[in-house]
């Protein structure tokens, strides 16, 4: 079994110092809260959840050593839940206050390694042998951890601001074999919560280095590219790759934003004066929760009047009849005050780690589990009572009546594999999610790694699994048990097996021997040089495999990589596939397969152009009408259409069909302005097939945004099915919605948007809408490379793990809605009832909403793409030209911008698109590279010029769907 290595913290040096901003920064007091706390005031400036004082601080110890009535350390006591209340600042572990409860219940790409545990046995042929985990991930765990242990000694030894260090996660035996599954899953969960309390070490080194300037400011990078900068050029034992540093700035350890901190006490007066605390601007400047006491004396004293509370809230203290409009600073006498002594709140919620349920929920896997697999085990999820489990039965809700839908409209085929699988579930293809209580309180799911799914699905007894055979997916959840009235199976971890487990741990620091650098937890070491831990790599081994051989982490197999694209497939939803048939297959079989392929194009080009262009095939003509027969005019028309050219190029013989030729000779009129017949298109009002004789037809008006282009709206008024009001940014596409089926809702048209990636909104009257959730985002920064870098896999990898962890949130539906490349980086992050369920709240930015002002409903709101936020998920880097100052721009993916004025939006997502992007970033990630590939064989980002350069494209395609939307919006 691996040693665990012994506690020693790096400490403050004689000449380091705390940040502060530069003068007297003014403060946002608005979000402030007045306690009355045992007849003293506290006040915060930027905080307003109930707090208890902590006890007085001590300069001297630490809070990570815990030791047993024998004087032994006992790191095993040690819980991550001691450090979720606020404490006093002190020198070296003020770093506490940027601690973040919430990072391990949300996806991100930063602590993505930690997902993936997979727990094997150290002899296979034993069935009493221990258990440990696996040696890939004690890799990619272990390495992780000398990441985060030499980023904070990098940047301080930079930046030089004070701070100890707390235990490596490593102390908690993740590298360790243990006796009993419960055992190894709490090691395991003790181990994967510490790395949130580096990360909050990591957090406050970051706040540091964007605060701290020990060279003078290079204005051609932000501060935060400085720290970025300095990471990459690091020449230290870890290498930190520019990869790396994406996700570390991307992560919500980088991200100050909203976070969730625990916060901090200070003395304001030591806050404002001694070098050694961070000043109060600082702290609202990071939205670090700040609390401090407020004396007569302080608000007496016109240097910290800025810092002290409102009238009103001042006012929020005292008796109605008590209230006055003086402006007077001074703080009511505690015989005054009508209001309670603030006390302590609720037991924090458990930490719930991304990829572990928490403790209680595990147990022994069951000898002879069954896995579900009669309709009754696999039908809709159980609603359950609570404020908690709302969210999750509201996307439950929503799903069983998706799959409503589906099961109406399916065909044949569909209906046969959906019957095959619901006899037989998956459990390797089929997607696993984890249903757990957050942070926050709520339910939320998050995604099991591949390798772990089999494990998963065998630990969860058939009562807590629930198989949705329409999306191939399994849900989890230990609540389902206890609605059936079903016992946790996860409290049978015996109290023996902790006794164990305790003993275990004794034994292993009893036996480690003691340390010189051993920090006793009384006393700091002398303020001399920095007492680091050891820079050789034994104490943070990589791991091995069975024959002794070290495992790197950039030895892992590609699995994880393609892991991370598991669910990026899109599949056309009209059933072609361009790889359905090869030069290979042509075979003297009945029907040539040339030839079906040929029926195939035909029938989708007839159906396109009805769909998107209101076509309406006429009577064949007498004469027959000559077929294109220029090249370049063929692949021009079948990027109109959306279907890529070698899909077509060995059958274009369809050419010449009379069906073919009468639709390519009325999309050359298209887009030369000649003349359209009115039994060619429905949107003339003479065609038999007129949509201003349809049903929906009637229900359709068109708005105007108070910032944008006009919006056509579906309202049914009476009829509605959804709280929200459909409403489209093209007339097009309104008039296609028309052409579907008359009996659609909703629900049912929102669906088809999303399936084919056509840009629409939902929305919804912004009294029926709260104020939207504080949730932590990363930063949506362009990502800085240096001149001459070349990129690489890896490279768009962190690229899309960014877009994941960015998507993450109840704003990630704006994307799946915008349609383009937005949709399609979307498309398999964010869940569709994300969209179902409606605008995700009011936003006080504008950029983030898209308004209207209606005669009918008062103002309707919905959520839009920002921006930053666009660019963001276009992969956009800063580039140095080399000419002063200037910056350059570089994207993966055509900038917004760009992409809605090009003849590659077709408006909806096609064959073609999806090619497309499959050359964009085909060779990265559909092709099943590693992310060790040549980097030299990976395209690179490009330039605006050159993205503005490709959006030109075909003028012809532009051209028709611009007569197209003339016509459409003449209609309307």
């Amino acid at each position: 079994m691996a040693t665990p290595s012994q506690y020693a913290p790096f400490v403050m040096r004689t000449n380091d110092y705390a940040p502060k901003m530069k003068g007297y920064e003014p403060i946002d007091r608005s979000q402030g809260r007045v306690y009355s706390i045992k007849g003293d005031i506290y006040y915060s400036p930027n905080c307003s959840l109930d707090i208890e004082v902590p006890p007085p601080p001590s300069q001297t110890s630490t809070p990570f050593i815990s030791r047993d009535s024998n004087g032994k350390q006992k790191m095993w006591n040690l819980d991550i839940r001691d450090y979720f209340r606020p404490r006093w600042w002190t020198t070296h572990f003020g770093w506490l206050a940027f601690l973040d409860p919430a990072l391990l219940s949300q996806y991100d790409a930063l602590l993505a390694p930690l997902s993936i545990s997979s727990i094997v046995k150290c002899n296979e042929d034993d069935p009493a042998s221990r258990l440990q985990l696996h040696t890939i991930d004690q890799a990619s765990w272990l390495k992780l951890e000398k990441q985060f242990v030499h980023a904070c000694r990098a940047l301080r030894g930079q930046y030089h601001f004070a701070a100890a260090s707390p235990p490596n996660p490593s102390d908690f035996g993740f590298q360790s074999s243990h006796p009993y599954h419960s055992v190894m899953m709490k090691s395991l969960r003790k181990s994967q919560e510490w790395f949130s309390l580096w990360g909050a070490l990591i957090s406050y080194s970051i706040a540091c280095a964007e605060t701290l300037h020990p060279q003078p400011h290079n204005h051609r990078v932000s501060d935060r590219g400085q720290w970025m900068e300095y990471l990459a050029s690091y020449s230290g034992p870890v290498e930190f790759t520019r990869e790396w540093i994406d996700k570390l700035a991307a992560s919500m350890v980088a991200s100050f934003t909203h976070a969730s901190r625990i916060g901090t006490f200070v003395d304001l007066r030591e806050a404002c004066d001694n070098p050694a605390i961070p000043d109060i601007s600082w702290f609202c400047t990071f939205n670090i929760p700040v609390w401090y006491r407020w004396t007569q004396e302080l608000a007496e004293n016109t240097r910290y009047r800025m810092y002290g509370p409102t009238v009103s809230q001042l006012d929020s203290l005292l008796p109605p009849f008590s209230k006055s409009p003086s402006s007077s600073f001074t703080p009511p006498s505690p015989s005054q005050l009508d209001l309670p002594s603030a006390t302590s709140p609720e037991p924090s919620t458990p930490l719930r780690p991304l990829f572990l349920p928490s403790p209680q929920y595990f147990s022994e896997p069951e000898p002879h589990s069954e896995r579900a697999t009669s309709r009754k085990e696999v039908g809709p999820s159980v609603i359950l009572p609570g404020a908690d489990t709302r969210e999750m039965n509201l996307f439950f809700q929503l799903r069983d009546e998706r799959n409503t839908r589906k099961a109406l409209q399916e065909g044949l085929k569909e209906r046969t594999i959906r019957e095959n699988r619901e006899r037989n579930p998956p459990t390797a293809s089929a997607a696993v999610f984890l249903w757990s209580r957050t942070c926050t309180g709520e339910y939320k799911s998050t995604t099991i790694g591949k390798r772990s799914r089999a494990e998963y699905l065998d630990m969860y007894s058939r009562n807590q699994k629930r198989y949705d055979t329409f999306n191939n997916e399994w849900h989890i959840c230990h609540l389902w048990a206890q609605e059936n009235g079903i016992a946790d199976d996860e409290s049978n971890a015996s109290d023996e097996s902790d006794s164990d487990m305790e003993q275990e741990y004794f034994n292993t620091f009893q036996n480690a021997g003691s340390s010189p650098n051993l920090f006793d937890g009384h006393t700091l070491p002398s303020m001399g040089d920095i007492n680091d831990m050891d820079d050789s790599d034994d104490g943070i081994s990589l791991g091995s495999t069975e024959d002794g051989e070290i495992l790197e982490h950039s030895e892992v197999p590609g699995e994880r990589f393609d892991e991370f694209f598991e669910n990026d497939i899109w599949q056309s939803p009209n059933g072609l596939d361009t790889h359905s048939v090869s030069s290979d297959d042509v075979s003297s079989t009945a029907i040539n397969p040339l030839t079906l392929r040929a029926n195939l194009v035909e029938n989708e080009i007839l159906s396109a152009l009805n769909m998107y262009f209101g076509y309406t095939a006429p009577i064949l003509p007498p004469f027959p009408l000559p077929s294109v027969l220029k090249h370049s005019l063929r692949k021009s028309f079948c990027r109109f259409i959306g279907i890529p050219w070698q899909y077509i190029e060995q059958a274009q013989d369809v050419f010449e069909r009379p069906s073919v030729c009468i639709a390519t000779h009325f999309v050359q009129r298209l887009s030369t302005g000649g003349s359209i017949s009115s039994a060619e298109c429905d949107l003339h009002a003479s065609n038999p097939d007129f949509i201003g004789l349809r049903h929906r037809f009637k229900y359709l008006r068109r708005v105007q945004p108070v910032n944008g282009s006009p919006l056509y709206l579906f309202d049914f008024g009476a009829a509605r099915s959804a709280p929200w009001i459909l409403a489209l940014r093209r007339a097009s596409d309104a008039t296609m919605l028309i052409r579907l089926d008359s009996y659609w809702n909703e629900y049912h048209l929102a669906e088809y948007l999303l399936v084919n990636g056509v840009a629409f909104h939902t929305l919804q009257p912004a009294s029926q809408l709260q104020p939207v959730s504080l949730v932590a985002r990363p930063s949506l920064e362009p990502m800085i490379r240096p001149d001459g870098y070349v990129f690489g896999p890896a490279d768009y990898l962190s690229f899309r793990g960014q877009c994941r962890v960015m998507l993450d949130h109840p704003r990630g539906r704006a994307a799946l809605m915008h349609g383009g490349y937005p949709w399609r980086i979307a498309m398999g992050i964010v869940k569709w009832e994300d969209v179902f369920r409606g605008p995700s709240g009011m936003s006080s930015n504008t950029d983030e909403m898209v308004t209207v002002n209606d005669s009918l409903y008062g103002i309707l709101v919905d959520d839009k793409l920002s921006s930053t936020e666009m660019d963001a998920l276009c992969g956009v880097y800063q580039w140095p030209t080399g000419f002063g100052d200037q910056v350059a721009l570089k994207s993966w993916l055509m900038p917004d911008e760009f992409y809605q004025k090009s003849a590659i939006n077709l408006g909806r997502w096609s064959m073609h698109s999806e090619e497309l992007f499959r050359v964009t970033a085909g060779d990265l990630n559909h092709s099943g590279a590693s992310t060790q590939q040549s980097s030299n064989t990976s395209r690179q980002p490009l330039s605006r010029s050159k993205w503005r350069d490709r959006a030109r494209g075909s003028s012809p395609i532009t051209k028709v769907q611009a007569a197209t939307e003339r016509a459409s919006m003449a209609l309307l």
